[in-house]
């Protein structure tokens, strides 16, 4: 059901000054109403900045990762038994990493591959027992996040080609040698420039990783401590620090687990070096900033393409300084709260919706409705994330008033982080949400208290973000009447200059034009001056008492979305208004940095916000 538009006395004291000093031009008080009512133009002010930035480490892990393995304090001990396998394929070299660069193209090729019922060689590293001592493939910035999979218990065929015709399934290259079977490899498996010679066994490395992480020990390099003065040598190789023993090479078959999701009478999978070690176990990152742990939680997001359970799967950070922790739910839910309230956002608006951020139940039990609505407008997370944020509202048992009051608390702090992060999508579902609340109530005439955004429009220049932001301040003043009574000040004003014009003659319209068209190119918008012809003769005044007469029309609809819809068909009908946008602006509650196609946008997606809650609420 539509509603109503509160009625009003048409107060012309508040008012009309502005819309008279827009119509007229008046010298003396033009600039400083302007500059002090509606439709005003305002300098931008950043929001502050929060407490972290995305390269600043998360001080809850590092301390984590300053204790011996597994040592934990209590409110960190729990680990579940997912996470304690992993832990031990890690200590014991039973597991493969492998760091993915952390671009579209590449993460959107590995799970294509991986949702394969074929199994395909990558590359990948086998570490030192705990991780320590060995940095992986590429550098922290580019290949911050890698995946972990299990190395099955038996190694038979390891390196031998059951066919001669097929390339081998696997093949290993000790630390720091440099394989590039990209470029070294025939179509037949066939390795090219000496690399078959230097080819290790997979026993071989582990016997390698064993010295390396002795050396690092004996070094004084144990867990949590991260200096390492002397530079050393082994295997003929100068290691300078405990971070630089460069990665070793794996090519392994990983995927080919699929075939059981595809056909259930497909025998049970079971990992080998040649049918493939199927799909990973785990994910990791590489180092404790903000940055590097919101790319693996992402990540772990990706995978729930091919697998929906990894969103269960087990986190780790993995570093050559201090080995490998485990991230578990107890730090995860401090980093969801620290990520809501203490770091500036800085994902892309970009972001796939396959890759949000996810807030299942212990988080939302965690965290505040406000700081999970902080979540969604910073970091991204899924639709239904968004949406439930509201359900609070829906709620038969919250009071009307408490629930609005909710309501408008999660979407204003929602809005507020779309605006750090420069997300108008989740801006967007916030103020249609919110607006959609206001009519789930059952009591037609229980309007949601204003989202009053003219606070956040002075925070932002993102047009898209603004015409977002205009569309809630559309709503906001047609539910309270203003613009209702702004659309008649208007209209009065407007009938008083065609008064005017008509018994002064030619004289006051040209005067009115000029200070007209002063006043547009000061603005730094001469291409919207009104032609000069159109005012040497009644032209001027019959599109001015026209558009007057519309205005009215649009006063005196009898609810929100009929007024967006007269106003919608008002100016479709425009091209390049210079007054009549001004006074929309001013009617509507919009500053003037408000273009008109911006202007146009916000009252179309302010009638979408209306038309959706009504359709809701019919139902």
């Amino acid at each position: 059901m539509s509603k109503p538009l509160p009625s009003q006395k048409r107060g012309r004291n508040r008012d009309r000054t502005d819309a008279l000093s827009i119509v007229f031009r008046d010298k003396s008080d033009s600039e400083s109403s302007r500059s002090s009512s509606l439709g005003r133009r305002e300098e931008i002010q950043a929001l502050p900045r929060l407490q972290f930035d995305p390269s600043d480490d998360f001080q809850a892990l590092c301390e984590e990762v300053s204790k011996p393995s597994f040592s934990s304090s209590p409110v960190t001990a729990v680990y579940t038994p997912a996470e304690e396998h992993v832990s031990m394929l890690l200590r014991t070299q039973n597991a493969l990493v492998k760091t993915v660069r952390n671009t579209e193209n590449c993460w959107s090729t590995l799970i294509s591959n991986l949702s394969g019922a074929q199994a395909f060689p990558t590359s990948t590293t086998l570490l030192p027992p705990r991780g320590v001592a060995m940095r992986a493939y590429g550098s922290e910035d580019e290949f911050p996040v890698g995946l972990i999979w299990m190395l099955p218990p038996s190694l038979e065929g390891e390196g031998e080609r059951l066919d001669p015709k097929q390339p081998r399934t696997t093949m290993a290259w000790p630390s720091g040698y440099a394989a590039k079977t990209e470029f070294n490899m025939d179509n037949f498996g066939n390795l090219l420039n000496g690399r078959e010679k230097h080819l290790v066994s997979i026993e071989e490395l582990r016997q390698q990783n064993n010295r390396f992480a002795d050396v690092f020990t004996a070094k004084g390099a144990q867990p949590g401590n991260t200096e390492q003065q002397e530079d050393y040598e082994i295997m003929g190789r100068v290691l300078v620090g405990a971070s630089n023993v460069p990665y070793n090479e794996l090519i392994a078959n990983v995927g080919g687990d699929k075939a059981q999701d595809i056909d259930t009478n497909v025998k049970q999978f079971k990992p080998t070096l040649h049918r493939g070690l199927g799909r990973p176990i785990a994910l990791f990152c590489r180092n404790c900033t903000y940055l590097a742990l919101c790319s693996l939680l992402r990540a772990r997001m990706r995978l729930t393409k091919i697998d929906p359970n990894a969103s269960e799967f087990p986190l780790f950070v993995i570093n050559p300084k201090f080995g490998s922790r485990c991230i578990n739910a107890a730090l995860q839910l401090q980093l969801y709260k620290h990520l809501s309230c203490f770091v500036n956002p800085f994902r892309s608006r970009h972001v796939l919706e396959d890759c949000m951020l996810t807030l299942d139940e212990s988080v939302k039990k965690s965290l505040t409705a406000q700081e999970c609505a902080a979540l969604a407008g910073g970091f991204g997370v899924s639709d239904d994330d968004v949406a439930a944020l509201f359900l609070v509202s829906l709620d038969s048992d919250v009071g009307n008033k408490v629930a609005f009051e909710t309501s408008r608390k999660v979407a204003f702090n929602g809005l507020v982080h779309s605006i750090r992060a420069g997300d108008s999508k989740t801006a967007r579902q916030l103020v249609e949400l919110y607006t959609i609340c206001g009519v789930q109530q059952g009591d037609d005439n229980a309007l949601p208290p204003p989202l009053d955004t003219s606070m956040l429009r002075k925070n932002t220049k993102d047009h898209s973000l603004l015409i977002v932001l205009g569309a809630a301040e559309i709503i906001r003043s047609l539910q309270s009447g203003q613009a209702r009574e702004r659309l008649l000040e208007a209209a009065d004003a407007l009938q008083e200059w065609c008064r005017v014009g008509h018994d002064k003659g030619l004289k006051f319209r040209l005067a009115s034009w000029r200070q007209q068209s002063k006043a547009i190119k000061s603005d730094g918008k001469p291409h919207m001056s009104s032609r000069m012809t159109a005012f040497l003769g009644d032209e001027a005044i019959e599109k001015r008492a026209k558009f007057a007469m519309q205005l009215r029309e649009s006063a005196r609809c009898e609810n929100v979305e009929d007024t967006l819809l007269n106003l919608s068909g008002l100016v479709a009908k425009m091209s390049k208004p210079a007054l009549r946008l001004e006074l929309l602006q001013f009617s509507l509650g919009l500053e003037t940095n408000f273009t008109f196609v911006m202007l146009k946008e916000a009252i179309k997606l302010a009638l979408g916000f209306v038309a959706s809650a009504n359709n809701v609420h019919r139902k």
